[in-house]
Formats: structure tokens, C-alpha cells, sequence
């Protein structure tokens, strides 16, 4: 079996366990960072690890994923961290918070093209994510929360001069870039919102 099959082995144990979830997208990039983590530390439970870890991300970001076309978990999930983005930008940077909740489409797009990948998805190398990973995961899930809404809003941070400045549609376009998503300058800027 090579490294492939095994991150499959873990996306279709954990997609046979939690039947009513399934794959979502998103989950490979997670799973491909933390096999590749146990796998350098511990080949032999490599899987092992990886699907038990998987396990307890998912349990933080789990609302983000529908189980259906009719499943209003996400968008209610994803109306909550808005608010809090909201809160927290605002003792941040006032100007920025009221920029976004004048162009309301922002702060849900970067949700939902980030948190299903836990952020996996936005940087060029699997050492950054590790990195990154590093930053979130904590030991408590509401702390493991807590530090993903503070990188969101460190991203939303970080494009400031972005979104101040440029149109809606230049704005999407930008925050695709993946040289312009700098983990360790993501990674400070969260810690001081946090």
C-alpha cells in the first residue's frame, strides 16, 4: 500500500463510521497533513493515529459539513462565527469590521473555502499547514475553536489593505493567492487577537 491508499483507507474508515456524514470535501487535505505528521513520527500506526486524530478535528469543525442539500447546520454554524469574527475584528480594527459587514458576502466565503479544510487548502506547503496546525490544536475542543476564529480573523487581518480598497470582485480574486497567505505572519497576528 502506498501513502495514497492509506490516506483513503483513513477518509473511507472514517466516511464507514460516520455513515451519515460521509467524505465531505475538504477532509483529504486535513487527513494528508496529520498522516504525514504520524506517519515521520511512527510509520507503523501511522493510519492508526491519523484516523483517530481526524476524529477529534472533525469534531470541532464538524457543523460546516451538510449531511444533505436540506442540512442548515453550516449556514447557521457559519452565521455564529461570523458574528464572533465580527466582535473580535472590532476590538481589532473597527474600520475593517465595519468594511466587511457592509459587503456581507466576504467573511462567509472565507469561512466556507477555509474551515472545511481547516486551512490545509491555503498554503504551498504541507510544513506551513503543520505549522499552522500547530497553532490550533489544542487539547480542549472550544480551545481548538476558539483558535480557528482567531485565524480566520487574522486572514481577514492580514487582507485588510484588500478589502479597504479594491472591489468586490478583485477582492475574491486576491484572496486566492496563495503566496499572499504568509503562516507565520497568519500565526502572529492570531495569537495577538487571541
Amino acid at each position: 500500500m502506498d501513502h495514497m491508499d492509506n490516506i483513503a483507507t483513513v477518509l473511507n474508515l472514517y466516511a464507514y463510521t460516520n455513515s451519515g456524514m460521509g467524505y465531505a470535501q475538504g477532509m483529504a487535505f486535513i487527513v494528508f497533513v496529520l498522516y504525514k505528521t504520524f506517519y515521520e513520527d511512527d510509520p507503523e500506526y501511522a493510519i492508526h493515529d491519523t484516523y483517530y486524530a481526524f476524529h477529534r478535528v472533525v469534531e470541532v469543525i464538524r457543523p460546516i459539513y451538510p449531511l444533505g442539500s436540506k442540512d442548515s447546520r453550516p449556514h447557521k454554524f457559519k452565521d455564529s462565527v461570523k458574528q464572533l469574527i465580527y466582535v473580535k475584528l472590532a476590538i481589532y480594527d473597527m474600520d475593517l469590521a465595519q468594511k466587511l459587514k457592509s459587503s456581507p458576502d466576504i467573511i462567509p466565503i472565507v469561512i466556507f473555502q477555509s474551515v472545511p479544510a481547516l486551512f490545509a487548502n491555503k498554503f504551498s506547503s504541507i510544513e506551513e499547514t503543520s505549522l499552522l496546525f500547530d497553532f490550533i490544536f489544542c487539547d480542549k475542543p472550544i480551545d481548538t475553536f476558539h483558535s480557528t476564529v482567531c485565524v480566520l480573523c487574522a486572514i481577514l487581518l492580514r487582507f485588510r489593505h484588500i478589502f479597504m480598497s479594491m472591489s468586490f470582485e478583485k477582492t475574491l480574486e486576491l484572496i486566492q493567492v496563495k503566496e499572499y497567505y504568509n503562516v507565520r505572519k497568519i500565526i502572529a497576528i492570531a495569537s495577538r487577537v487571541k
